[in-house]
């Protein structure tokens, strides 16, 4: 593989050992208590229940299942919305175990960025607005 065509996703979580046999869709339950924990409302206007309010993305193979159809967004590029069917950087929400949020995000390698820089992946993580730091930690599936 040479690095002009790299594939694959970059996922990030709040726990060190998500239990990848587990990972399945968020459920709107899933979100809700993630956003009470991290100082939201469902209703908020940065909660992950109204900023991830789309269900159109790629699949994403995990554990050898078909992740589809699940709650995503997509970030912007050149500081504008992007139509999420045709999205470089959709990113998925997925939990792992009965509550852990799992981002996963794939990589498009040389692709425009928010601000017009090229990158190879892009995340918008929640962050908890009642304490000063969030740990999320990253993982790379290469395809």
């Amino acid at each position: 593989m040479s690095n002009t065509d790299l594939t694959g996703e970059v996922y990030a979580a709040k726990v060190s050992n998500p239990t990848w046999s587990t990972i399945n869709c968020s459920t709107q339950a899933n979100i809700t208590a993630e956003d009470t924990i991290i100082g939201f409302t469902a209703t908020s206007i940065d909660s992950i229940n109204e900023t991830f309010n789309e269900t159109t993305h790629n699949p994403i193979m995990i554990a050898g299942r078909n992740m589809t159809s699940c709650r995503s967004t997509s970030t912007y590029v050149s500081d504008a919305k992007q139509a999420q069917a045709s999205a470089y950087f959709q990113e998925v929400l997925l939990t792992s175990g009965s509550s852990n949020i799992i981002y996963a995000s794939p990589i498009n390698q040389g692709k425009a960025s928010y601000n017009d820089g090229l990158v190879d992946f892009q995340m918008m993580l929640a962050d908890d607005v009642t304490t000063a730091i969030t740990t999320y930690y990253f993982f790379v599936e290469l395809g």
